[in-house]
């Protein structure tokens, strides 16, 4: 019961992540990066898609993780 516990406070922050990343891809997509550029960069779609593409299927993933957590209770 505490591993459920501590696993869904720790997953928390990592969904916020990863709901920013649907939301906001471009600004997600560079957080942490803007110092290695002088200007700012023009993103590609494509790379906005795949960024976005990915935060759903972490999304899926940590959602799955939780759920069989929560299954092996019962």
């Amino acid at each position: 019961m505490a591993e459920t516990i501590i696993l869904i406070v720790l997953m928390v922050p990592f969904y916020g992540l990863l709901i920013w990343g649907i939301i906001e891809p471009e600004e997600s997509y560079l957080w942490g990066r803007r110092w290695m550029f002088k200007k700012e960069p023009e993103i590609t779609e494509a790379a906005l898609r795949l960024h976005r593409a990915s935060a759903i299927f972490g999304l899926f993933i940590i959602t799955l993780l939780i759920g069989l957590q929560i299954a092996s209770l019962f």
